[in-house]
């Protein structure tokens, strides 16, 4: 499994995690130290479970194979710190619910990106192909849920609110939407639809299956009310004029500049055209900065002037 994204010079993916070999992480064609084998293994464990949370408990069974050290909690927490530290901002890695959870939007949205409809459509009448195409549209399903979490988890619930709405509507009995949903409306402020979500989950779980809600969405009810909901992380600060009027072209420019971005912090355009220089700058700006996962906090533009050649007058 190779998991990539934002194409960069030559159609490369400036970042991609690795499990195909050896547990890799790589940025911009370079690798990303990940540390010693315990540390990789937490890494491995939650991107095969990518959007989805991963306690604590099993961390720690699986890394120490059921002969935890003393002080293995606190061991994982420094595990998950550094990694956090390597991966950012490429991927978020939340903590949550008594675990952890690999956020990565873009890996779901290219894997999902691939589907043109229903799995084996219209050849489903033999027994095996209706089989896989069950297996198939379950994975897809899946697939939506991670890249739903990842979303709200990197501040787009109001982008995935409606989505979730027509998800739960035509899949009713799958828990997990609801508690993103729920999770979704009171992130938007809208605390009583949020436990009016709630309350349609409840109805529809006991009414079809006689079950209460699981632990997760039961919980989350209970911090709704509480409002003891952990608060998304904070949108990354800039000094970017707004766009006036739309800028067409330079794609090969804006992607070089993409590429630059992913290796240094500070990045200087220099050339004849000033303007133009200036509207590339702000336009990779912008598209930084709309994309949560990738912003650094506190990104700022510079503008510099000009200066001419000549003697220079004392006042």
């Amino acid at each position: 499994m190779s998991v990539g994204h934002r194409p960069s010079v030559g159609g490369a993916a400036a970042f991609e995690l690795r499990l195909l070999g050896p547990v890799e992480a790589v940025r911009a064609g370079r690798e990303v130290a990940l540390g010693g084998p315990k540390q990789r293994a937490v890494l491995a464990l939650l991107l095969l479970e990518a959007g989805r949370v991963v306690a604590t408990g099993r961390l720690i069974e699986a890394v120490w194979r059921g002969s935890p050290p003393p002080g293995a909690a606190k061991t994982l927490q420094s595990c998950v710190s550094r990694l956090r530290t390597a991966l950012e901002p490429d991927v978020a890695l939340v903590a949550r619910a008594g675990g952890y959870v690999l956020s990565a939007s873009e890996r779901f949205t290219e894997a999902l990106s691939l589907w043109r409809g229903r799995a084996l459509a219209g050849m489903c009448e033999a027994e095996p192909l209706a089989l896989e195409a069950a297996r198939l549209e379950e994975l897809r399903l899946a697939a939506v849920e991670g890249r739903v979490e990842a979303d709200i988890e990197l501040g787009r619930h109001a982008e995935v609110t409606g989505e979730l709405e027509s998800l739960t509507a035509e899949h009713p009995l799958r828990e997990r939407l609801w508690r993103l949903l729920v999770l979704a409306l009171y992130r938007g402020e809208r605390q009583a639809d949020a436990l009016a979500a709630y309350q349609r989950a409840w109805a529809v779980l006991t009414g079809e299956l006689g079950l209460e809600p699981g632990a997760d969405l039961r919980a989350l009810e209970q911090a709704v009310l509480r409002h003891q909901v952990p608060a998304p992380p904070p949108l990354p600060r800039h000094n970017l004029p707004a766009p006036l009027t739309s800028f067409l072209g330079r794609e090969q420019d804006l992607a070089a500049l993409d590429r630059l971005l992913t290796q240094a912090r500070l990045v200087t355009l220099t050339g004849t055209g000033s303007a133009v220089a200036g509207r590339i700058c702000r336009k990779a700006g912008w598209a930084a900065a709309g994309d949560r996962a990738r912003c650094r906090p506190a990104g700022r533009s510079s503008g510099l002037a000009g200066t001419r050649a000549g003697p220079s007058s004392a006042p």
